[in-house]
């Protein structure tokens, strides 16, 4: 599985980093950015989760890979 976030889109609301601080972080501009862009094992659930939670749908996670 890999994930990214399209940056066109993405409001900086910081839900994906509350859910899964371990993939998503924000830098010092309110940047969200992917910390790990290939998942495996209990990440997967929880980057899943912080998509769906995405207000603006920027979370693209593309399954198959990795």
């Amino acid at each position: 599985m890999k994930v990214r976030i399209d940056p066109a889109i993405c409001g900086s609301h910081g839900d994906c980093v509350a859910i899964c601080p371990a993939v998503f972080d924000m830098d010092d501009d309110g940047i969200t950015r992917v910390l790990i862009f290939e998942l495996s094992g209990d990440l997967r659930a929880r980057v899943l989760d912080a998509a769906l939670a995405c207000p603006n749908g920027a979370i693209i996670v593309e399954e198959g890979a990795a």
